[in-house]
């Protein structure tokens, strides 16, 4: 019997992300857009691969909000929590903002300004 460093509930967290990080892309085009192949996304979101390549999510990551760290814990939690990272300070936050397109960054933007002036969004 072999054993895997990743279990079941953070493969089924992993499958997730992917599907979210495709969006309404096709595996294929999304597989073409981060340079993994598409059989291996598909693989990956139909829980068929056991041990996902490093570099798989190594190049998977800057497409989701985890790092590659993240994404490994992920994959080897048995909770695999929806959240792993904790921002504590703006510039905590940074990194994530600007990797935002323009539309988003605004809407973020005015979130902020909503929530300083004690209004809901």
């Amino acid at each position: 019997m072999s054993r895997t460093l990743y279990t079941l509930e953070g493969l089924q967290k992993l499958a997730e992300i992917v599907n979210q990080a495709r969006g309404h892309m096709s595996y294929r085009d999304f597989g073409d857009k981060i340079d993994i192949s598409h059989t291996t996304l598909r693989r990956i979101a139909q829980l068929e691969v056991k041990e996902p390549e490093i570099s798989t999510l190594a190049k998977l990551a800057p497409h989701t909000p985890y790092s590659l760290e993240e994404l490994i814990a992920i994959c080897q939690s048995s909770n695999a929590p929806t959240r792993v990272r904790t921002y504590k300070t703006a510039e905590d936050v940074l990194p994530a903002v600007e990797e935002l397109p323009p539309t988003e960054a605004a809407r973020l933007a005015q979130m902020i300004i909503a929530r300083l002036a004690g209004l809901k969004t």
